[in-house]
C-alpha cells in the first residue's frame, strides 16, 4: 500500500542501438524496492515498450527507498531495468540512479567503470516541465 508521504515519479527515456538510433521494437521490465527499500510480491514490477512513434517509454512509479546489500550496506536508491530486443542473445540489465541521492558511497556505483570514468549514464536527470 502506497503510503501518503511517498514521492511519486514519472521516468521518461528512449533505449537507443549502436548507432544512436532510438528503438520501439524492445521490451522493458522494470523492478524496484517500494518507498521504504522493501520488496513486495504484489508491487515493484512493471513490463512495458517504448511508443512506436515517439519511441520514448514512460514509467510512472514511486521513488524507491534504499535497500540492503547481502553484507548490510545500504544501497541508494534505484530502478533494476532488463531490456529485451530481437537481434540480441540475451537480456541486457541495468539500473536507473536519481541525481539528488549521495552516489558517491553506493556499494555497488563504485565498482562501476566506463571509459569515461564516470556514471552518468546510469542516472536520471531531473526535468522541469
Amino acid at each position: 500500500m502506497l503510503k501518503n508521504d511517498a514521492k511519486m515519479i514519472t521516468i521518461e527515456g528512449s533505449v537507443f542501438d549502436g548507432n544512436g538510433i532510438a528503438l520501439d521494437d524492445v521490451m522493458i521490465e522494470t523492478w524496484q524496492s517500494d518507498e521504504n527499500g522493501q520488496f513486495t510480491k504484489d508491487n515493484g514490477f512493471a513490463r512495458f515498450i517504448p511508443d512506436n512513434s515517439t519511441k520514448k517509454f514512460k514509467l510512472h512509479t514511486v521513488k524507491p527507498g534504499q535497500v540492503k546489500n547481502l553484507d548490510g550496506q545500504k544501497q541508494c536508491p534505484h530502478i533494476c531495468l532488463s531490456i529485451s530486443s530481437r537481434g540480441l542473445n540475451m537480456t541486457l540489465n541495468t539500473r536507473i540512479y536519481f541525481e539528488d541521492d549521495d552516489l558517491i558511497n553506493d556499494p555497488i556505483l563504485s565498482m562501476v567503470k566506463n571509459n569515461k570514468g564516470n556514471i552518468d549514464s546510469l542516472v536520471a536527470k531531473k526535468v522541469k516541465r
